[in-house]
C-alpha cells in the first residue's frame, strides 16, 4: 500500500462505554487510478479507533472516494467501542 497523500480531515471523538472520551480524527486520502480507465483506490483512516490505514476501490477515482466516504461514516456510526460525537459532545450523524 502506498503512503496516503491527505485530502482532508475531520476530528470527532469517541465517547467509550468506560465513559472515556477519545479524541479521533479520519483522515482521507487522494482517490488515484490503479489502472487507468478499470479501477482506483482511495485510501483512508481513523485514528484513535484504528491502526491501519485501509483502501477502498472504485470504478474510478470518484466512485473509490465516495465509496470511502461511505465507509468510513458506516464505521462511525456503527461503532462497538463507544458512541462517536461531534468535538462538542453532539452524536455524531454524518453531514
Amino acid at each position: 500500500m502506498s503512503e496516503m497523500t491527505i485530502i482532508a480531515e475531520r476530528a470527532l471523538v469517541l465517547e467509550t462505554k468506560k465513559g472515556e472520551r477519545v479524541q479521533i480524527k479520519v483522515k482521507l486520502g487522494n482517490p488515484s487510478w490503479i489502472v487507468t480507465g478499470e479501477e482506483a483506490v482511495c485510501l483512508f483512516a481513523i485514528d484513535g479507533m484504528f491502526r491501519d490505514v485501509h483502501e477502498v476501490h472504485g470504478v474510478d477515482p470518484f466512485q473509490a472516494l465516495q465509496l470511502a466516504i461511505q465507509t468510513v461514516n458506516i464505521l462511525l456510526m456503527n461503532s462497538r467501542k463507544g458512541t462517536v460525537c461531534w468535538p462538542d459532545g453532539t452524536p455524531y450523524e454524518p453531514v
